[in-house]
């Protein structure tokens, strides 16, 4: 049977691990939906034109509308996963700075 330590320093290890490997994953994910952002912000005024004959007027606004509010939600989002984040980093510390020995 493990000792007390051993089960916090396991616990630890598994709770810092899934942690990187959310981080990681997370990080690819803003990465993508970023460069697709700053593409869609590119081109847009190039395709606005062509969106609007294709679709018709209140179709392409509607559009557009819908990309800038999932662009602007996900913002919101991306921030309260930061701020997460940071509290992670934080309980992280605070969990090292009481116990030296587990991390």
């Amino acid at each position: 049977m493990y000792g007390f330590r051993t089960t916090l320093q396991r616990g630890y290890r598994y709770a810092t691990n899934a942690f990187h490997h959310a981080r990681s994953t997370l990080q690819t994910i803003d990465r993508g939906l970023g460069r697709a952002a700053r593409m869609y912000n590119s081109i847009a005024p190039i395709v606005a034109p062509i969106a609007r004959e294709a679709l018709g007027e209140q179709r392409a606004q509607a559009t557009h509308k819908a990309i800038t509010d999932a662009m602007a939600g996900y913002g919101n989002v991306r921030s309260k996963v930061a701020e997460a984040h940071r509290m992670g980093d934080a309980l992280a510390s605070a969990v090292r700075k009481e116990i030296p020995g587990i991390g």
